[in-house]
């Protein structure tokens, strides 16, 4: 049986292996057995049972189906769970990906306030990629009905970037 067509053993109880098989389905254009996969893994005992990683997993297996509406149910829960958790990363990732899906829902004001969020949490937390990432997202949800105001939104969060990098950066000597 091919890598990308193999199944979730019946015996394991491994939820790292779980979520890298599913993601390695999900890659290969399976995005079904990447879905039966994750059922498997929502049946392992709490907390496992429950990890955001499993919902996040999920929506990336709905998106590329192309299906956003199982896309923001999975998403609901991945930031229900996180929030429970206390994974304030994952929160983020969730609420990232929620502002996308909301973005193409027509849903911009929860879209502009999931980015928000993100964007807070990635800011705290240090995560640079994350935050740069969710401000793009941002600027591309604004964007969808005031150009002019996405392109000054970009200009001054890069602006204030390259400022804050000024301050960063460790001397030279």
């Amino acid at each position: 049986m091919a890598p990308s067509r193999r199944q979730l053993p019946m015996w394991c109880d491994d939820l790292d292996y779980g979520l890298r098989l599913a993601s390695s389905q999900t890659a290969a254009a399976r995005a079904h057995d990447a879905l039966t996969t994750l059922d498997r893994l929502r049946h392992f005992s709490l907390p496992a049972g429950n990890d955001p990683r499993i919902d996040l997993e999920v929506s990336r297996a709905w998106n590329s189906l192309g299906d956003f509406k199982q896309m923001d149910v999975a998403l609901a829960g991945a930031v229900r769970n996180a929030e429970t958790d206390g994974a304030q990363l994952l929160l983020a990732r969730a609420r990232n990906q929620q502002c996308f899906v909301w973005r193409f829902l027509g849903e911009q004001q929860k879209a502009i306030n999931a980015c928000r969020e993100a964007q807070r949490i990635y800011f705290a937390a240090g995560d640079r990629g994350g935050e740069a990432d969710t401000l793009r997202l941002l600027a591309d949800v604004i964007s969808d009905s005031d150009v002019p105001g996405a392109m000054l939104f970009t200009s001054n969060h890069c602006q204030s970037s390259v400022k804050s990098d000024i301050f960063r950066a460790k001397p030279s000597f």
